[in-house]
């Protein structure tokens, strides 16, 4: 029972610790340490994301969720999950920064802040309880397991949903985006598969591994199509779904309502691309 308080109260301390964080790098104080630090070019914002917020948040997350989970480093699956909070918080953490930052006076700046602060802090929460249920299923079977796996599933494909915004809904570099889709994919799918019963982890990498390529395919293909962003951003995410239900699918017969729902999210795709896309001269194609 005292090991049990000792973890709810390490995942409690964790999450006021990143939350600490996250609300103080998104503070005036950084603009001024960065503009310091880096100047005032038009580069230094991005410097300063990559050098000083998002590291100093990542450093608190890692380490928080290494203690909650004990600092078990010899295996794998641990360290794995161990960086998950970190992988699935950074597109939060940058969307709530975002909207901070965008705020125009002090009063709704701050009411945007305190709100951003909330969620965070309710997201990570949960985040660390799912990573710590899955942690102990390592070890030993655990009633919650396939609720934590639910958990995860959503956690992944609404952080995946928001890393597409960032990444295409700004002005990136088309190899640079789709390195980072890659990257995050392969992570979002092999955190998942790898807690599958009865599969080994070179499986579980290779699995990963098609997926990510596969979405990287989809993304280099939808991003040559003439849509809007915001139905590329749709696709992806549609097509993520897609792929990660059926990796997970470890059932030797679907239910033929598994179907009925994939054929309907791939006709929803291709609706979106043939009355959504321009071309040229000739509009659109219906």
């Amino acid at each position: 029972m005292n090991k049990k308080i000792d973890i709810r109260r390490r995942i409690i301390i964790s999450t006021i610790l990143s939350t600490l964080t996250f609300m103080l790098i998104a503070t005036p104080l950084f603009g001024f340490i960065s503009d310091r630090i880096f100047g005032s070019a038009d580069n230094s914002v991005l410097f300063d994301y990559i050098f000083l917020r998002i590291p100093l948040i990542t450093f608190v997350l890692v380490v928080s969720t290494y203690w909650v989970l004990s600092f078990r480093i010899r295996i794998l699956k641990v360290n794995i999950i161990a960086i998950y909070p970190t992988i699935v918080l950074t597109p939060f953490v940058l969307l709530f920064m975002s909207l901070i930052f965008n705020q125009e006076g002090v009063i709704t700046g701050s009411f945007t802040s305190i709100i951003a602060s909330i969620a965070f802090y309710l997201i990570t929460y949960f985040i660390l309880l799912t990573v710590n249920i899955l942690n102990n299923s390592v070890f030993y079977e655990l009633p919650l397991e396939q609720a934590a796996k639910a958990a995860q599933f959503i956690f992944s494909l609404a952080s995946s949903y928001l890393l597409f915004v960032l990444i295409f809904g700004t002005d990136i570099n088309l190899i640079a985006r789709l390195v980072i889709l890659f990257l995050y994919i392969l992570y979002y799918s092999f955190s998942s598969i790898i807690f599958l019963k009865n599969i080994d982890n070179s499986n579980s990498l290779i699995k990963s591994l098609s997926l990510a390529i596969t979405m990287t395919f989809a993304a280099f293909v939808l991003s040559t199509w003439p849509i809007d962003s915001i139905y590329l951003i749709l696709s992806l995410a549609v097509i993520f779904y897609i792929l990660l239900s059926i990796s997970l699918e470890v059932r030797e017969t679907i239910n033929k309502y598994v179907f009925i729902e994939y054929g309907v999210l791939l006709s929803l795709i291709a609706s979106i691309l043939i009355f959504n896309s321009d071309w040229g001269i000739i509009g659109s194609v219906i």
